[in-house]
C-alpha cells in the first residue's frame, strides 16, 4: 500500500464552477444534435419500428388500462368523500386539529 502525502492532493485537476441553466441547456442540446448527426441507425423510425417489433399490446389490455384508470379514479374520489373529510371533523373536533394535522389532511384528500 502506498502512504499518502499532503502532496497527494488534486493538484493537477481543475474544477469548473457549477454551470448556469442556460449553459447547461445549451451545452445539452449541442451534444444532443452531435449524436443524432453521428448516428446513422437512430431515430424515430427505428424506434417505432422496434417498438412494433417487440410489443404486443392489444386492444382488450388497453381497455384494462383504462378501465384500471377509471376505477382508481373513482376509488379515490370515494376515499377523499367517505375517509378523508371524515378525519377532518374528527381532528376539528379534538381540539381544533394542528396545522400540520389539517394540512396532511388537505394533502391527502387532493391526492
Amino acid at each position: 500500500m502506498d502512504k499518502h502525502n499532503e502532496n497527494d492532493s488534486i493538484n493537477g485537476r481543475v474544477v469548473e464552477p457549477m454551470p448556469g441553466y442556460i449553459e447547461l441547456i445549451t451545452r445539452g442540446y449541442a451534444v444532443m444534435v452531435s449524436a443524432l448527426k453521428d448516428c446513422n441507425a437512430c431515430g424515430l423510425e427505428n424506434s417505432k419500428r422496434t417498438l412494433l417489433d417487440n410489443a404486443y399490446i392489444t386492444w382488450v389490455e388497453i381497455g384494462l388500462f383504462l378501465l384500471c384508470a377509471v376505477m382508481w379514479t373513482m376509488m379515490r374520489r370515494g376515499l377523499t368523500e367517505c375517509l378523508f373529510k371524515q378525519l377532518e371533523g374528527l381532528a376539528e373536533v379534538r381540539g381544533g386539529g394542528t396545522l400540520q394535522t389539517k394540512s396532511l389532511l388537505a394533502l391527502s384528500a387532493t391526492v
